[in-house]
């Protein structure tokens, strides 16, 4: 089992720790606003069981992620694993990815919008 990440490979750790909140659906990312969306939608059609329910889904979720992920992110790193640094590469990819993540979790681009709107349209038409 891995263990210790962010102790033995600090900027692989955070860049992880960030990924993990991101596949959770914590904000900024976009994962939230579409589960945001989902509650308020399902609390405003008044079906309080089924989102009752989905909420407590996502929550022990996320939970569950965080709790299995700080253990390999945080534990005790093994005695004979050295520090290791991150190149330039590998860490301009990990930046490069996290700002797309994060900026289409704060403003989706026009023609992807469009795209996912046109795929609504159809399901709503063929429904």
């Amino acid at each position: 089992m891995v263990h210790g990440v962010v102790s033995s490979m600090p900027f692989i750790g955070i860049a992880l720790t960030i990924g993990v909140f991101a596949l959770a659906g914590s904000p900024p990312f976009s994962i939230f606003f579409s589960e945001l969306l989902i509650l308020i939608s399902g609390f405003m059609k008044g079906a309080y069981i089924s989102t009752g329910i989905f909420l407590a889904v996502i929550a022990s979720t996320f939970g569950a992620m965080i709790y299995h992920f700080s253990k390999m992110l945080f534990g005790k790193k093994p005695d004979d694993m050295d520090v290791s640094k991150t190149g330039l590469g590998a860490g301009a990819v990990f930046i490069l990815l996290l700002v797309i993540i994060v900026s289409f979790g704060l403003c989706m681009p026009s023609f992807l919008n469009n795209v996912i709107n046109s795929a609504v349209n159809v399901l709503i038409k063929g429904s």
